[in-house]
């Protein structure tokens, strides 16, 4: 077993597949509704939360969910054929040469992070790029897209760190991460 000392504790760096299998099931118990895409949920404070849902439906909320609408229609694909399909729906074209794209390292551990930028964008095109290659990677990404069955395999939660047990799920990201590498 792999540790590193932290102060007087050890914490554990791996995470047992029982351990990952509660996780995915507790997350499950909590089904993801895509129309109700927000962030607005990781906020207590009232006002925060109703500012940052008028925003997303000020800008590109509603055309995102028919996006979505439309997406599911069609029948969104599990795993690997998600991320190319899903690029096509939102009409981007990725114009990154084959060259980069053979400098993806196609075996052995890969972690992807991306710090959103643009949204979820940005992550759904590294992941479409990366899926060229490869299919065995995991995305970090905020906890509220990992309820996403079609691609849940590929997701690993990154906490909000306004969020009660921000420590906590850090730890287990970390952890989970740890395990994957």
């Amino acid at each position: 077993m792999t540790a590193t000392p932290q102060g007087d504790e050890v914490r554990s760096l791996e995470v047992s597949e029982d351990e990952l299998a509660r996780r995915r099931a507790a997350r499950a118990e909590r089904p993801y509704d895509m129309r109700r895409l927000s962030y607005a949920g990781t906020f207590k404070n009232p006002f925060k939360s109703g500012t940052i849902r008028a925003i997303e439906w000020l800008t590109a909320k509603v055309t995102l969910l028919r996006l979505i609408r439309d997406f599911e229609r069609t029948g969104a694909p599990v795993g690997a054929p998600f991320w190319p399909k899903a690029i096509r729906q939102m009409g981007i074209r990725i114009d990154t040469p084959p060259e980069e794209i053979a400098l993806i390292p196609p075996t052995g551990p890969l972690v992807v992070v991306s710090n959103h930028p643009s949204g979820l964008v940005d992550g759904m095109i590294l992941a479409e790029m990366v899926n060229r290659v490869r299919s065995d990677f995991k995305i970090l990404t905020r906890s509220l897209l990992t309820g996403i069955p079609e691609v849940e395999q590929f997701m690993i939660p990154v906490p909000f760190p306004h969020e009660d047990n921000a420590r906590e799920l850090g730890l287990q990201m970390r952890d989970e991460t740890m395990k994957h590498l």
